[in-house]
């Protein structure tokens, strides 16, 4: 085992580097800039995934059956 050394008069005691406020400020400025990019960039794939989907709902079913020609 290996005890410690007590601390010199020299050396001060260390503290946190950030404070809870400068935790709390970089945090929301960096949920502020991520936030805005997220919805963008969600609304973007809802968007491809409606379009898909109702690319998909045109080939299946009764619908694709009688656009082509098919007697049902």
């Amino acid at each position: 085992m290996s005890s410690r050394v007590p601390l010199g008069r020299t050396e001060a005691p260390r503290r946190a580097a950030s404070t809870m406020r400068g935790t709390l400020i970089s945090f929301f400025s960096v949920l502020g800039l991520a936030l805005p990019t997220f919805i963008y960039f969600k609304r973007q794939n809802d968007a491809k995934a409606r379009e898909m989907y109702a690319q998909t709902r045109i080939k299946t079913g009764a619908m694709s059956q009688m656009s082509s020609g098919e007697k049902i």
